[in-house]
């Protein structure tokens, strides 16, 4: 009698947990913030010592908190912060306020909604801000912070829904892909079985340091994507021992596999595989794309308003090749679609996706004006002001008063 009840009870187990939804949580990590800066802290930074005392870091820091840097991009304050189903609501029937309406997160983040599969699923969205040093180790530090932060979402989900499979979606842009994979190694210390199912690097350089980590059990599936054109995610030898690099293929000792996937992806425009720079990756702004005629279906939103799609058509590729190198290509020669190919074949493609743009689109024309470039330069010359007042103070204690010690 009792190994019946067990069966009946795992019987409705089993019942109740296919119509219960899938939890997808969405966190997208921001690069570098103001690297320019650290020429005042030149020394320290080259040593890869900065340290919270000296003019670049406290620059930065002063400058991350200004609101003018959220409406370029996808960022927000520092820390995870959520994006609730109430603010895309509220964005799309165009009833946020101007402060809200106008950050370039709430925006993108709307309209990568609009592609996210929802059939029994259930999509959490948030933004981790961190300070954007270009430095390893506040990299390696702030990596803690932010794994901390989603063991503690994992375990409050777990909570909230019991029956439910708890997955994690991550998308880093630049430096924010390197504090992603940064991951592994506080998992390792603290072993607390965090399980990311899919990262997304967006222009992120490729560095001796951390593309290792690619291989760590923690990462299910890690599409590296990249342009051909993108000169800045090859151009920092600062913080790494060596130089940066776009593939991850030469650090992937992994062979792939349904449970394992890791992959590097040239991102293309009509089969041109330098058509995007570093800034469409993550940055929502007209400018970005030259007013070259062929961008016209997507301006100006990022590519990683596609990365739920491109998840999806690599998933579909994966099954039918398990090669490193992928092709992702965006057609808009007629309309605008998806497509992933190797050297061979189309291995995915995508619906055309004219009907979801123009939702956005409409959205954006009523809801958000472009600040972005405006944004960023403000931004950037607060964090310069900031910089210049304090240089005097500064320079004497870091670099004329240490020669007479």
């Amino acid at each position: 009698m009792a190994k019946k009840l067990v069966l009946l009870l795992c019987f409705f187990q089993g019942i109740c947990a296919q119509n219960t939804p899938r939890i997808i949580v969405h966190a997208f990590v921001h690069g570098t913030r103001l690297s320019g800066l650290g020429i005042f802290s030149a020394i320290p930074l080259l040593n890869n010592n900065v340290q919270d005392k000296h003019l670049y870091t406290r620059s930065v820091k002063s400058a991350r908190k200004d609101p003018a840097f959220f409406d370029a991009q996808v960022m927000q304050e520092e820390g995870l912060v959520e994006i609730s189903a109430e603010t895309i609501q509220l964005c799309r029937t165009h009833k946020l306020p101007t402060e809200k309406s106008k950050r370039g997160a709430i925006q993108v983040i709307a309209a990568y909604d609009q592609f996210t599969p929802k059939n029994n699923v259930t999509n959490l969205y948030y933004t981790y801000g961190w300070s954007g040093m270009l430095d390893a180790q506040y990299r390696q530090k702030e990596a803690k912070t932010f794994y901390e932060k989603l063991v503690e979402l994992r375990d409050q989900l777990h909570k909230k829904y019991p029956l439910s499979s708890i997955d994690f979606v991550l998308h880093g842009h630049s430096h924010g892909g390197n504090l992603i994979l940064n991951l592994a190694a506080h998992e390792n210390e603290q072993k607390k079985q965090l399980v990311i199912d899919c990262t997304i690097l967006y222009g992120t350089p490729i560095q001796v340091e951390t593309a290792d980590y690619a291989n760590h059990a923690m990462f299910k599936t890690i599409i590296n994507l990249f342009s051909n054109n993108d000169h800045i995610q090859v151009t920092d030898s600062i913080s790494t021992q060596q130089e940066s690099q776009r593939v991850l293929a030469p650090y992937v000792h992994v062979k792939n596999t349904k449970a394992k996937y890791v992959v590097d992806a040239c991102v293309c425009l009509n089969g041109n595989p330098g058509a995007f720079g570093h800034a469409c990756f993550f940055y929502i702004d007209d400018v970005v794309y030259n007013q070259n005629a062929e961008f016209a279906a997507i301006r100006p939103l990022p590519l990683v308003t596609f990365g739920s799609i491109i998840q999806q058509l690599v998933h579909q590729a994966q099954l039918k090749r398990v090669n490193h190198h992928l092709h992702v290509n965006v057609m808009t020669a007629d309309g605008c679609s998806i497509g992933v190919f190797d050297q061979y074949k189309n291995l995915a493609i995508s619906d055309n996706l004219v009907s979801q743009l123009a939702l956005v689109k409409a959205t954006l024309e009523k809801t958000w004006t472009p600040y972005a470039r405006r944004g960023h330069i403000q931004g950037a010359l607060r964090g310069l002001g900031h910089t210049l007042k304090e240089a005097p103070t500064t320079i004497y204690q870091n670099y004329i008063n240490p020669l007479f010690q």
